[in-house]
């Protein structure tokens, strides 16, 4: 019992790590990008040319390499977090570094380390890993947009995730409350004996009789008046 509550314990502490994790992520994305993401596409020439110096001066590789390591932040709590909700943690990492990789360029290189200057809503890549945290219908919601894709998409995977982090913590509770029952299981038949033990020992003691009632029960047996016929009063 108390193994299982510290395990249950370790594992809530685990998935809050992670939670902190994915709202780190979506805070570190540069401020520029902001006005990159409110942008129409036909917006988008002027907007970069207008904050050239604020978008060159973002590094895609350092933004990469905080947000993912080495060494990765949430890698320890990994054999204490579900498989499915680790998974989509990750592709939603991986999506907003991809994401700030077209974007922005890396140092010393001063370009972007892959894309050809498309948006990242057009990156097959990026709407896979997209589809992995939010599902088909997430990406037709943010696709929806005609701006603020981005933003958009940060919302619905944090949602989903939030979603899945819920539901881990109730099947960690779910298990709990089964592995408590189980053990009360196991418990019984030893606790069911004793009380067997207890009450055949209390059959065997003398049981008074009174001559009123026409039936009595002395030990395991109950006799009947009628079956003492010579004896009218008393049963000896």
């Amino acid at each position: 019992m108390a193994k299982s509550s510290l395990l249950a314990e370790q594992r809530l502490l685990a998935t809050n790590h992670l939670w902190q994790a994915v709202i780190a992520i979506r805070s570190a994305v540069p401020a520029v990008f902001v006005y990159l993401d409110v942008a129409l596409q036909s917006e988008l020439p002027l907007v970069r040319e207008r904050y050239a110096v604020d978008i060159g001066a973002v590094d895609s590789g350092a933004f990469a390499r905080g947000v993912l390591g080495p060494p990765d932040p949430i890698a320890k709590y990994r054999p204490l977090i579900d498989e499915h909700l680790w998974n989509v943690v990750q592709a939603y990492r991986t999506f907003i570094c991809r994401v700030c990789a077209i974007t922005f360029n890396e140092k010393p290189r001063n370009r972007p380390v892959i894309g050809d200057g498309r948006p990242w809503y057009q990156d097959a890549r990026c709407m896979e890993l997209l589809g992995q945290v939010i599902g088909a219908d997430g990406v037709n919601q943010v696709m929806a947009r005609s701006a603020a894709r981005f933003s958009t998409a940060c919302e619905v995977a944090q949602s989903r995730i939030a979603s899945a982090i819920r539901e881990s913590h109730e099947r960690g509770a779910l298990n709990l409350a089964t592995g408590v029952a189980r053990t009360q299981v196991q418990r019984l038949p030893q606790k069911s004996m004793k009380q067997l033990q207890h009450t055949l020992q209390r059959s065997r003691r003398p049981q008074p009789m009174s001559p009123t009632k026409s039936t009595r029960e002395v030990g395991c047996l109950t006799l009947h008046r009628d079956d003492f016929p010579e004896r009218n009063s008393t049963v000896g």
